[in-house]
């Protein structure tokens, strides 16, 4: 884009110099006006310079915009009202036959079939190399994203068919 302005300015650049040259040679104007003309043309041409840059700014952000609302207007799968209250937690978590692919990523599954019994006060740690689950396994039970199949329960209470609360 560079080199393209830069070509384009001096293309229009030569041309008002040359045709300039040739009305101050057969006396239709004199070098001063001629100056002040290219002068003044440098600056209209940096202004429109400006205008374009503006609209095409415009259209980005009209585009990305589009993208945020879209955003907005989903609506999860599964509504919470957040009225279950859970009482006398014992904290023992279940995953069962767990299944999870990521919406960006449907062709490759985080999580198959996982199987996992957690009793309460038990410690447990997640090991492995990126991309084997370790975070999934988290943010399923945080709800950030719900199960494809199988069951996430937590005192063996769910209130949807593969979730926590």
């Amino acid at each position: 884009m560079g080199c393209c302005t830069f070509l384009m300015n001096m293309c229009v650049q030569s041309a008002l110099l040359m045709y300039g040259s040739h009305l101050i040679f057969i006396d239709q104007v004199t070098a001063d006006t001629l100056l002040a003309f290219m002068l003044y043309q440098g600056q209209l041409q940096e202004y429109f310079g400006n205008l374009l840059n503006a609209f095409t700014n415009l259209l980005k952000s009209a585009g990305a915009g589009a993208k945020v609302f879209k955003l907005l207007r989903r609506r999860p799968r599964i509504r919470r009202d957040g009225r279950l209250q859970m009482t006398n937690v014992v904290g023992a978590l279940s995953f069962e036959q767990v299944c999870f692919a990521y919406a960006s990523r449907e062709g490759q599954a985080a999580l198959t079939n996982l199987t996992l019994q957690v009793a309460p006060g038990e410690m447990v740690a997640f090991v492995g190399p990126s991309g084997a689950g370790k975070s999934t396994v988290l943010h399923l039970l945080q709800h950030f994203y719900e199960p494809l199949s199988g069951r996430v329960s937590l005192d063996g209470r769910c209130s949807q068919k593969s979730s926590i609360w």
